[in-house]
Protein backbone atom coordinates (compact mmCIF):
# COMPACT_ATOMS: atom_id res chain seq x y z
CA UNK A 1 0.00 0.00 0.00
CA UNK A 2 2.85 2.36 0.92
CA UNK A 3 4.64 1.62 -2.36
CA UNK A 4 1.41 2.31 -4.29
CA UNK A 5 1.02 5.68 -2.55
CA UNK A 6 4.65 6.62 -3.27
CA UNK A 7 4.19 5.78 -6.95
CA UNK A 8 0.97 7.78 -7.07
CA UNK A 9 2.73 10.75 -5.42
CA UNK A 10 5.59 10.57 -7.93
CA UNK A 11 3.15 10.53 -10.83
CA UNK A 12 1.28 13.50 -9.34
CA UNK A 13 4.52 15.50 -9.01
CA UNK A 14 5.49 14.73 -12.60
CA UNK A 15 2.05 15.76 -13.86
CA UNK A 16 2.11 18.92 -11.77
CA UNK A 17 5.45 19.93 -13.27
CA UNK A 18 4.14 19.27 -16.76
CA UNK A 19 0.84 21.05 -16.20
CA UNK A 20 2.25 24.42 -17.29
CA UNK A 21 2.76 24.42 -21.03
CA UNK A 22 5.52 27.04 -20.76
CA UNK A 23 7.43 28.59 -17.87
CA UNK A 24 6.84 32.38 -17.97
CA UNK A 25 9.97 34.49 -18.41
CA UNK A 26 12.10 31.58 -19.63
CA UNK A 27 14.04 31.38 -22.88
CA UNK A 28 13.33 28.41 -25.16
CA UNK A 29 15.42 27.16 -28.03
CA UNK A 30 14.18 24.89 -30.77
CA UNK A 31 14.31 23.73 -34.34
CA UNK A 32 11.65 22.61 -36.78
CA UNK A 33 11.59 20.85 -40.12
CA UNK A 34 9.18 22.20 -42.71
CA UNK A 35 8.15 20.18 -45.77
CA UNK A 36 5.93 21.70 -48.46
CA UNK A 37 4.38 19.65 -51.26
CA UNK A 38 3.49 21.46 -54.49
CA UNK A 39 2.23 20.15 -57.81
CA UNK A 40 5.55 20.74 -59.57
CA UNK A 41 8.08 20.41 -56.72
CA UNK A 42 8.68 19.74 -53.04
CA UNK A 43 10.37 22.14 -50.60
CA UNK A 44 12.29 20.92 -47.59
CA UNK A 45 13.69 23.24 -44.95
CA UNK A 46 14.62 23.86 -41.35
CA UNK A 47 14.06 26.70 -38.89
CA UNK A 48 16.19 27.22 -35.77
CA UNK A 49 14.35 29.38 -33.23
CA UNK A 50 14.89 31.32 -30.02
CA UNK A 51 11.66 32.07 -28.11
CA UNK A 52 10.61 33.87 -24.93
CA UNK A 53 7.66 32.62 -22.85
CA UNK A 54 5.24 35.50 -22.26
CA UNK A 55 3.10 33.34 -19.97
CA UNK A 56 2.33 29.64 -19.55
CA UNK A 57 0.35 29.57 -22.80
CA UNK A 58 2.17 31.85 -25.25
CA UNK A 59 5.63 32.64 -26.59
CA UNK A 60 7.22 35.02 -29.06
CA UNK A 61 10.43 34.29 -30.89
CA UNK A 62 12.84 34.92 -33.74
CA UNK A 63 13.85 32.30 -36.28
CA UNK A 64 16.11 31.69 -39.25
CA UNK A 65 14.69 29.98 -42.36
CA UNK A 66 16.32 27.85 -45.04
CA UNK A 67 14.49 25.99 -47.82
CA UNK A 68 15.57 24.02 -50.85
CA UNK A 69 13.33 22.42 -53.45
CA UNK A 70 13.95 19.13 -55.20
CA UNK A 71 14.69 19.06 -58.92
CA UNK A 72 11.68 19.76 -61.14
CA UNK A 73 11.02 20.06 -64.86
CA UNK A 74 11.51 23.53 -66.36
CA UNK A 75 8.66 23.77 -68.86
CA UNK A 76 9.95 26.77 -70.79
CA UNK A 77 13.53 25.46 -71.21
CA UNK A 78 14.05 22.33 -73.37
CA UNK A 79 15.93 19.45 -71.73
CA UNK A 80 16.43 21.30 -68.46
CA UNK A 81 15.54 20.90 -64.82
CA UNK A 82 15.55 23.41 -62.01
CA UNK A 83 15.56 23.91 -58.27
CA UNK A 84 15.07 26.80 -55.85
CA UNK A 85 16.73 27.96 -52.65
CA UNK A 86 15.33 30.49 -50.17
CA UNK A 87 16.60 31.80 -46.86
CA UNK A 88 15.75 34.56 -44.42
CA UNK A 89 14.47 35.35 -40.94
CA UNK A 90 11.21 36.05 -39.19
CA UNK A 91 9.27 36.39 -35.96
CA UNK A 92 6.77 33.89 -34.57
CA UNK A 93 4.02 33.73 -32.00
CA UNK A 94 2.72 30.48 -30.48
CA UNK A 95 -0.27 29.78 -28.28
CA UNK A 96 -0.40 26.41 -26.47
CA UNK A 97 -3.30 24.79 -24.63
CA UNK A 98 -3.62 21.29 -23.17
CA UNK A 99 -6.62 19.18 -24.08
CA UNK A 100 -9.13 18.72 -21.28
CA UNK A 101 -7.96 16.21 -18.67
CA UNK A 102 -4.51 15.96 -20.27
CA UNK A 103 -1.13 17.11 -18.93
CA UNK A 104 0.87 15.92 -21.95
CA UNK A 105 -1.08 16.42 -25.17
CA UNK A 106 -2.65 19.62 -26.48
CA UNK A 107 -3.32 21.93 -29.41
CA UNK A 108 -1.52 25.07 -30.48
CA UNK A 109 -1.75 27.91 -32.99
CA UNK A 110 1.33 29.28 -34.73
CA UNK A 111 1.66 32.65 -36.50
CA UNK A 112 4.76 33.57 -38.51
CA UNK A 113 5.90 36.69 -40.30
CA UNK A 114 8.91 35.86 -42.48
CA UNK A 115 11.11 37.77 -44.89
CA UNK A 116 13.03 35.62 -47.34
CA UNK A 117 15.22 35.85 -50.41
CA UNK A 118 14.78 33.25 -53.13
CA UNK A 119 16.91 32.06 -56.04
CA UNK A 120 15.78 29.88 -58.95
CA UNK A 121 18.39 27.86 -60.81
CA UNK A 122 18.23 26.05 -64.16
CA UNK A 123 20.24 22.85 -64.62
CA UNK A 124 21.14 22.41 -68.29
CA UNK A 125 21.38 19.01 -69.92
CA UNK A 126 25.17 19.50 -69.86
CA UNK A 127 25.01 19.68 -66.06
CA UNK A 128 25.71 23.41 -65.92
CA UNK A 129 23.78 25.33 -63.24
CA UNK A 130 22.60 28.82 -64.18
CA UNK A 131 20.87 31.41 -62.00
CA UNK A 132 17.51 32.08 -63.63
CA UNK A 133 15.80 34.48 -61.24
CA UNK A 134 16.07 35.92 -57.74
CA UNK A 135 14.11 38.25 -55.51
CA UNK A 136 12.52 38.82 -52.11
CA UNK A 137 9.19 37.78 -50.65
CA UNK A 138 7.34 38.08 -47.37
CA UNK A 139 4.96 35.52 -45.90
CA UNK A 140 2.43 35.77 -43.10
CA UNK A 141 1.15 32.33 -42.06
CA UNK A 142 -1.24 30.91 -39.47
CA UNK A 143 -1.16 27.20 -38.69
CA UNK A 144 -2.98 25.07 -36.10
CA UNK A 145 -1.35 21.90 -34.77
CA UNK A 146 -0.82 19.57 -31.85
CA UNK A 147 1.96 19.33 -29.26
CA UNK A 148 3.22 16.76 -26.77
CA UNK A 149 5.33 17.33 -23.64
CA UNK A 150 7.37 14.21 -22.77
CA UNK A 151 9.00 16.17 -19.91
CA UNK A 152 8.72 19.56 -18.22
CA UNK A 153 11.53 21.01 -20.36
CA UNK A 154 10.80 19.52 -23.78
CA UNK A 155 7.87 20.12 -26.12
CA UNK A 156 7.32 18.32 -29.44
CA UNK A 157 4.93 19.88 -31.97
CA UNK A 158 3.54 19.21 -35.44
CA UNK A 159 1.15 20.71 -37.98
CA UNK A 160 -0.01 20.09 -41.54
CA UNK A 161 -0.15 23.69 -42.77
CA UNK A 162 -2.88 26.29 -42.66
CA UNK A 163 -3.29 29.64 -44.40
CA UNK A 164 -0.62 32.05 -45.66
CA UNK A 165 -0.53 35.47 -47.29
CA UNK A 166 2.44 36.12 -49.58
CA UNK A 167 3.87 39.31 -51.04
CA UNK A 168 6.31 39.24 -53.96
CA UNK A 169 6.73 41.30 -57.13
CA UNK A 170 4.64 44.04 -55.44
CA UNK A 171 1.55 41.80 -55.39
CA UNK A 172 -0.30 39.81 -52.73
CA UNK A 173 -1.56 36.24 -52.97
CA UNK A 174 -3.30 33.91 -50.55
CA UNK A 175 -2.55 30.22 -50.16
CA UNK A 176 -4.68 27.65 -48.33
CA UNK A 177 -1.96 25.05 -47.81
CA UNK A 178 -3.70 22.88 -45.22
CA UNK A 179 -2.72 19.22 -45.78
CA UNK A 180 -0.04 20.20 -48.35
CA UNK A 181 2.61 20.59 -45.66
CA UNK A 182 4.05 18.46 -42.89
CA UNK A 183 5.99 20.34 -40.23
CA UNK A 184 7.51 18.95 -37.04
CA UNK A 185 9.76 20.45 -34.37
CA UNK A 186 11.00 20.55 -30.81
CA UNK A 187 11.13 23.37 -28.26
CA UNK A 188 13.35 23.10 -25.17
CA UNK A 189 13.70 25.19 -22.03
CA UNK A 190 17.10 26.94 -22.32
CA UNK A 191 17.71 26.22 -18.61
CA UNK A 192 18.31 22.57 -19.57
CA UNK A 193 21.61 23.56 -21.19
CA UNK A 194 22.57 25.80 -18.26
CA UNK A 195 21.92 23.00 -15.76
CA UNK A 196 24.01 20.58 -17.83
CA UNK A 197 26.84 23.12 -17.97
CA UNK A 198 26.72 23.63 -14.18
CA UNK A 199 26.63 19.86 -13.62
CA UNK A 200 29.76 19.42 -15.78
CA UNK A 201 31.63 21.99 -13.68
Amino acid sequence: MGKYLLNLLAISIICAKASAQLEPGKIYTGISSENRFHFYNKNFGFKPELAYALDKHSSIGVKFNYFRSNKFEVGYVPDAKGYAVSYGAGISYNYFRYFKNSHKLGWYANANLEFNRYRFYDIKSSGQTVLNNQGNYAELSIRPGIFYTPSENVMLFANVGGFSLNRSYHSFSGDLNFASQFNIGVLMNFDVFRKKKIALK
